[in-house]
């Protein structure tokens, strides 16, 4: 009866050494794992915004050319912005960005017309179409909400 005691009490200190040992390892791996998702989320948007920007300035170089009225370069400016505005949609994490997104799209037909023939019209669409993207990263800016704040 005494070794069943004993066996016991020994069991119960290995088990409570156990956890005095793994519960605060196992503590500190859950805190780790939720920073990683909260930096992850970050990262991600980051990584949006970054995209945005970089369809900013292939806009900027549209007008640019369109403004010097080479016409036939900013068509393959153009071409290329609105290639990378499609793929954008779907991975767009606010449905504000996917709005803007689907718009200036809607946009590319007119744009591409107007380049070919040469309009100077179209640098007001452009133009248009930039002030739409500053609107949105000034809002995305003034407003960054994400899962898990910043």
């Amino acid at each position: 009866m005494k070794a069943l005691t004993l066996l016991i009490i020994a069991a119960a200190l290995v088990a409570a050494a156990y956890l005095a040992g793994y519960w605060p390892q196992h503590q500190r791996v859950w805190s780790l794992d939720e920073d990683l998702r909260l930096a992850n989320s970050r990262l991600a948007d980051a990584q949006a915004e970054i995209r945005i920007y970089q369809l900013e300035n292939r806009l900027l170089g549209v007008i640019e050319k369109t403004e010097e009225k080479n016409y036939g370069e900013a068509q393959k400016l153009s071409t290329d912005f609105f290639d990378r505005v499609r793929s954008e949609i779907p991975r767009a994490r606010k449905a504000s960005l996917q709005s803007l997104l689907e718009f200036t799209l809607q946009k590319r037909d007119a744009v591409t017309a107007g380049l070919t023939k040469g309009d100077l019209a179209t640098l007001d669409l452009l133009r248009q179409i930039l002030i739409g993207f500053r609107q949105a990263v000034e809002a995305e800016l003034a407003n960054p909400v994400t899962a898990g704040g910043r």
